[in-house]
């Protein structure tokens, strides 16, 4: 979807940042969890990051991706 609704010139840039993006958050979320392990032990880890899923399944659920039925037409 996202090469749909980006324009051809700027999809390198989208493309870039969003790996840039996902790649950053990854450290982010082991420091957490070795903190939340460190602290409260594995299953504080595995309800962490049960919780994480529901947050993402929340999002998208609640946005106009669910109720597309098309891929809007190319930028």
């Amino acid at each position: 979807m996202r090469q749909t609704v980006t324009p051809n010139a700027m999809l390198g840039r989208v493309s870039a940042i969003f790996l840039a993006v996902n790649t950053g958050a990854r450290p982010l979320g082991a420091a957490l969890g070795g903190i939340v392990g460190a602290t409260w032990g594995e299953p504080a880890c595995l309800v962490l990051a049960f919780a994480g899923f529901v947050v993402q399944a929340l999002v998208i659920t609640g946005s106009a991706v669910r109720r597309l039925r098309r891929l809007p037409s190319a930028a």
